[in-house]
């Protein structure tokens, strides 16, 4: 199998994976739109997330509000949830495997046949994690373009004209 090095790489980059994967859940800029009423005292910015969702006056007062019900939610965000949670608790177990398997350890070191498989199996894991995230966040992206291009989305809630911006 692979070197130390090349090991502590893998590892560190997937654990910059697991940082950034929960950082973008608990983002609230999952989708952005803005409104602009008759003037630009009226003007408002709306941010959604898979949590709560915030408006941002003109005036730089922001008014978050968590949701209140899990029922209420639509099914892509209830969906993306689940992913993007999936995601976080599969690659916290496959940081505990990896670990197990690396060859800086002195777990199983006895048999190195086993810690060969052990590493495998941790980057096997890590790699279906980031597929489950990357699954979730297209997923809502599209669904957020779709409903951009729609004709039955009101114009005024359109970003002025412009796609909408994806943070996540």
């Amino acid at each position: 199998m692979a070197n130390a090095g090349v090991q502590l790489l893998g590892f560190t980059l997937a654990f910059i994976g697991f940082i950034g994967t929960i950082a973008s859940t608990v983002m609230v800029e999952w989708k952005a739109s803005s409104y602009t009423g008759d003037n630009i005292i009226t003007a408002q910015a709306l941010y959604e997330g898979l949590w709560k969702s915030c408006a941002s006056q003109s005036t730089g007062q922001i008014q978050c509000k968590i949701y209140d019900s899990l029922l209420q939610l639509p099914g892509i965000v209830q969906g993306t949830r689940g992913l993007m949670v999936g995601s976080i608790l599969l690659s916290f177990i496959s940081m505990i495997v990896a670990v197990v398997g690396m060859k800086c350890t002195t777990c199983m070191s006895e048999q190195p046949a086993q810690k060969d498989k052990v590493a495998l199996a941790g980057g096997v894991i890590f790699m279906i994690a980031g597929l489950l995230a990357l699954v979730g966040t297209s997923w809502y992206g599209h669904r957020i373009a779709q409903d951009f291009y729609s004709p039955l989305t009101p114009t005024n809630s359109r970003l002025g004209g412009h796609p909408p911006v994806l943070y996540s």
